[in-house]
């Protein structure tokens, strides 16, 4: 296992607004602009980190809400009365 990678799992948040919270503090530091050069390219690198981590969990949050959709969705058809809703006459 290389350095970066045990750095990445020291610094991943346990949840999604911990790593917002987090990479909103660094993006905050980064603006004051009175942080020293390598300093910057560290934090940018954690930013990068922490951004890539929130849009993970955000994806899989957007898919586990497409699922719960789909399923209410098929629940709903199946439980509908085929004749109800519908006019003949």
């Amino acid at each position: 296992m290389s350095a970066k990678s045990v750095k990445k799992k020291e610094t991943e948040p346990e949840t999604f607004e911990q790593g917002l919270e987090e990479l909103t503090a660094i993006i905050e530091k980064m603006e004051s602009a009175e942080l020293p050069l390598d300093d910057v390219i560290d934090s940018y690198e954690k930013g990068v980190q922490y951004l890539q981590f929130c849009q993970k969990k955000l994806k899989a949050a957007e898919l586990k809400v497409e699922e719960l959709e789909a399923k209410m969705v098929e629940e709903q058809i199946e439980t509908d009365d085929p004749k109800e809703g519908i006019d003949l006459f």
